[in-house]
């Protein structure tokens, strides 16, 4: 690659400038998506409270999570991944920032099931605008050396999110709650409403430090724009690599969506918490296990590509499956108490690791002028397919097969195994083939 283009890493000076200038923008798009992980996970931790004022069951509200976000995250990430490889990336996201932070406002003033349910929808629209260009923008501004961690430092936004929404969430349902506790402009407003509108604010200020801070090493739009279909059709040998990668990273995806989704409900019927302690539990469960699990991911598949190449981030992958098994088991025998909380805790650490090695693997398998739109179709079949289907396969199972709502946590445990089992040999397939996987 020649010096000067985005990508490339010259020696000495320059390349420490690149490296401080690229981590920098890694601290902002990883502030983004600990927002957007906010937003979208707060949800979680109003189950209760929103199913009691609405009125609703479980399978209901999973539609909240799955139906409404997820499809809309997927549908409107394939328009946005052709945006993110045609015009600047920080104005997509920046855009997409503004969309999710007022439509998570928009769902604290929501008065009905039908209200709320289009606001989530809008959240998914915002939030599709993140992940494809923040990729793509990753690859051009980190050293190929250093892309495994890059991700896990960017991936680890969402588990801090998932973690300040429970923990800020849990405190501030406490305040909120205590009598002669006003909120300028929101009294007489239910605790979750309110509790919507203020995770929403910060990204009305983030968004314009995007716009302004983060410099998109492409600076002008791409002449020649090919659509996805035609670049599909030219990938070759490519596609077989890619519907293995996609079938199985999507089946391990479905674990860790469905595991945050669900994590605050076993917890809370499980060991009978409410959900100001809820939120604390959950939120340190996540914040000590999940970060430290990705970085792991990204230190692991470093490692093994320097010695297998293109197989090593499948590798990894097979290694946390491997792990994902135990926890899930223990979860189904432990029941509640401290086995439950071992069996979730290492759950969390290997959770986020296919979302990792998945990203990881996609931006050195296409050419960079697809990597936006690849990455964002694997996105829209993870998140219809394992978000959607996962969570509410979840639901499914406790209000039918079970009819019992204490039985989340055996209904999280038999759906991640499935997924497992479906996710072993699309891996390995994707593992073999990614020898072949060459583009210029």
């Amino acid at each position: 690659m020649a010096r000067g283009e985005p990508g490339s890493f010259p020696a000495d000076q320059d390349a420490s400038h690149h490296s401080a200038r690229g981590w920098m923008i890694i601290g902002l798009l990883t502030l983004a998506y600990l927002l957007s992980f906010v937003d979208r996970q707060i949800l979680a931790l109003l189950i209760e409270p929103i199913k009691a004022d609405l009125a609703i069951d479980d399978l209901r509200f999973s539609f909240l999570t799955g139906l409404a976000f997820s499809v809309f995250f997927a549908i409107a990430g394939l328009p946005l991944g052709w945006a993110s490889d045609t015009f600047r990336r920080n104005r997509v996201i920046g855009a997409g920032i503004l969309c999710w932070s007022i439509a998570t406002i928009g769902s604290g003033l929501a008065d009905s099931y039908g209200h709320i349910f289009l606001a989530r929808i809008l959240v998914g629209v915002g939030e599709a605008a993140l992940t494809p260009a923040a990729y793509s923008l990753l690859a051009d501004v980190i050293a190929p050396a250093m892309l495994g961690r890059a991700i896990a430092v960017f991936s680890m936004g969402s588990q801090f999110g998932a973690a300040t929404a429970y923990l800020l969430g849990g405190a501030l349902i406490a305040t909120l709650s205590r009598n002669g506790v006003h909120v300028p402009l929101m009294d007489g407003m239910a605790v979750w409403k309110q509790l919507f509108v203020i995770v929403g604010l910060p990204g009305l200020i983030l968004a314009p430090a995007v716009l302004f801070f983060v410099r998109d090493p492409r600076q002008a739009p791409r002449a020649g724009r090919i659509s996805l279909g035609t670049a599909w059709r030219s990938l070759g040998n490519q596609r077989h690599f890619l519907f293995s990668h996609y079938a199985g990273f999507t089946a391990l995806a479905a674990t860790f969506f469905s595991i945050m989704a669900w994590l605050p409900a076993v917890l809370g019927r499980r060991l009978g918490l409410d959900p100001s302690h809820l939120g604390w539990t959950a939120g340190l469960l996540v914040l000590f296990c999940c970060p430290l699990g990705t970085l792991s991911a990204g230190w692991i598949a470093d490692r093994l590509s320097t010695t297998h190449g293109r197989q090593g981030p499948f590798r990894a992958a097979l290694l946390g499956m491997a792990v994902m098994a135990p926890a899930m088991l223990i979860v189904i025998l432990a029941g509640s108490g401290p086995w439950l909380i071992f069996g979730l805790g290492l759950a969390l650490f290997v959770a986020p690791w296919p979302l990792v090695h998945a990203t990881m693997t996609l931006q050195t398998a296409v050419p960079p002028r697809l990597r936006a739109q690849v990455t964002a179709l694997f996105l829209l079949i993870a998140n219809l397919i394992g978000q959607t289907g996962g969570v509410s396969l979840v639901a499914l199972l406790t209000d039918k097969a079970f009819d019992d709502p204490a039985m989340a946590h055996l209904s999280l445990a038999l759906v991640c195994l499935l997924a497992l089992l479906l996710a072993y040999l699309p891996i390995r397939r994707a593992q073999r083939l990614s020898g072949d996987n060459q583009h210029d």
